[in-house]
């Protein structure tokens, strides 16, 4: 069993928001770093460092701003070899990524033309097409209730916080409201479950998933 370790390199300026300009990867199977300068065909940076990023099929996956362009998915691999950005799926941008049941999702809540909302989960379908198949999709109405509706989608993005996508069946955890309820949310079913409330909100969440395992290479 073996591990990676990304680092983001930003440009050595005083901005903000510098662009990457490049990856250094640590590998516990060779015991070293490796860098390399990036190859995305557009200037990227990060949008916010809170935002989930996600390994699998051995590449780095995070959101990030392509300057010039939109929102993106940036992708490298962990010897920096291969490098790929590409829109989100409907120029959606802002949403979350996790790994489930073997593949990259993205989830997001999309505006419809006749204003109500719809929370949508795309699946990536592969790399080399980048294209995006639509998973799930429902009507805000149908996960909160009607007396909570107006208030929440009136404040979806100050009220609402991703938490993860189960890693191995079709469940998004999130908490909603000011006192940051942990809800859970079955696609299959369509069932909302409201697990408890949590005395602290303060995101980002980090879920924990058990290894049990010994790593050598973490006993110094």
């Amino acid at each position: 069993m073996h591990f990676y370790v990304f680092e983001l390199v930003n440009e050595q300026e005083f901005f903000w928001d510098p662009d990457i300009v490049g990856v250094a990867v640590y590998s516990s199977e060779t015991g070293g770093w490796v860098y390399k300068e990036k190859k995305w065909n557009s200037q990227i940076r990060l949008i916010d460092h809170r935002f989930a990023s996600v390994f699998l099929n051995g590449y780095l996956h995070f959101e990030a701003d392509c300057r010039g362009s939109s929102p993106c998915l940036a992708v490298v691999d962990t010897e920096g070899e291969t490098w790929m950005n590409f829109g989100f799926p409907d120029g959606l941008f802002d949403g979350f990524i996790q790994r489930s049941q073997g593949r990259l999702h993205y989830a997001n809540f999309q505006g419809d033309e006749d204003g109500s909302t719809t929370l949508v989960v795309y699946v990536l379908e592969n790399y080399q097409s980048k294209e995006w198949i639509l998973k799930h999709s429902v009507e805000i109405p149908y996960i909160f209730e009607a007396p909570l509706l107006e208030w929440v989608d009136f404040r979806l993005d100050r009220d609402f916080d991703w938490i993860a996508i189960h890693p191995e069946c079709n469940m998004i955890f999130f908490t909603t409201c000011w006192h940051a309820t942990f809800t859970c949310y079955n696609m299959d079913s369509g069932q909302v479950k409201l697990i408890s409330g949590l005395e602290v909100h303060k995101p980002p969440y980090m879920p924990y998933v058990p290894l049990y395992v010994e790593l050598q290479s973490l006993h110094i």
